[in-house]
């Protein structure tokens, strides 16, 4: 911990309101609650109550709060504008450091926030921003995704008339949403060439691209993942570190003489670039003559399918991780005749 910090501030933000926390002197037992609107007016509320209270937006303090994405932005711009640390921490982390729990509000959350703040104050994580292009990046995914989302939410009646035998249904349905789907399609094709823009552009972040994309069974929809999930590969830089993060690097499962499981891969895992990596890997199996002749050696052995195909995912971030490393493209592995 920073011998400098003695207030720990725990924020639980919400579409409106801001529920602020906080333990001064470090005296944990006497937590100040108070509520924001979330506003600038509101923000200059809470600057007002934490000074009324002896708290100050510097070194001294630590202000923690929990990823919320959108709804985070505003709070987190405003925070850069001082030098007090910000810590952004994933929820279920601080639900779980804090126990056994009964009840939720907004307000109990900030304190929780607050406390799990204190506890772990000699482990305090520095929170960086996204770097502008790799920020707007997430953007344009995000956006990318609610368009996929929404293609999907309308085919999917389509589908299941026709599974009825109402193929006269579905058809009828299909020709009235016909125009929604084309303009979907457009904005789709808008998205991606704005990505694709925006790559080129940075040339640090084509260089990325370019590397990871010639692995093969790594196209750009994961290549571009990668870099809004790693902050452009700032962050979880090796290839346990990124094999961890995506739900593919195994842990024992044991213990004393009673428990003697398999290995298994953790649930806590980025769920979207462990799909992505799926998908990935089944490319990789069908093209990579190195994987291909892994995955059906692994088969012959009576190995279970889905422990194989993790295996690969787990490899192909293992050369992600390389070719970023090295800063050079993939060089592919023939196997012997």
């Amino acid at each position: 911990m920073c011998l400098s910090v003695t207030n720990f501030v725990g924020t639980c933000i919400s579409k409106q309101t801001i529920d602020v926390a906080i333990i001064v002197n470090q005296r944990k037992e006497h937590v100040l609650h108070s509520q924001f609107k979330k506003s600038s007016t509101g923000l200059k509320d809470l600057v007002g109550w934490l000074h009324s209270n002896s708290v100050r937006l510097n070194e001294t303090t630590v202000c923690c709060l929990e990823h919320t994405g959108l709804y985070n932005r505003s709070f987190l711009t405003f925070l850069q504008q001082h030098t007090c640390v910000i810590w952004v921490e994933m929820a279920h982390h601080i639900q779980r450091s804090l126990g056994l729990q009964r009840g939720k509000s907004d307000k109990v959350d900030a304190a929780r926030i607050a406390l799990f703040a204190y506890k772990n104050r000699d482990d305090i994580k520095q929170w960086q921003p996204l770097d502008a292009d790799v920020q707007h990046l997430k953007d344009l995914l995000a956006q990318r995704e609610r368009l996929l989302q929404a293609k999907v939410k309308l085919a999917v009646p389509v589908k299941e008339l026709e599974k009825e035998g109402l193929k006269g249904e579905a058809k009828v349905l299909m020709q009235l949403q016909k125009g929604a789907v084309d303009g979907l399609d457009k904005s789709l094709i808008k998205v991606e060439g704005a990505i694709k823009k925006l790559i080129a552009a940075n040339r640090e972040l084509q260089r990325k691209v370019t590397c990871i994309t010639s692995v093969t069974g790594i196209g750009d929809v994961i290549a571009w993942h990668f870099i809004v999930h790693t902050n452009g590969f700032k962050r979880l830089s090796s290839g346990k570190q990124l094999a961890c993060y995506c739900g593919v690097a195994p842990f024992k499962h044991e213990s004393g003489t009673s428990i003697k499981g398999r290995n298994r891969v953790s649930h806590m895992a980025n769920k979207k670039l462990k799909c992505l990596l799926h998908m990935g890997a089944m490319a990789a199996i069908t093209y990579d003559e190195q994987l291909r002749a892994y995955y059906k050696r692994k088969v012959a052995e009576g190995k279970n399918k889905m422990s194989i195909l993790n295996a690969v995912r787990n490899k192909l971030v293992l050369r992600i991780a390389a070719v970023i490393r090295e800063d050079k493209e993939y060089v592919k592995v023939k196997t012997a005749a």
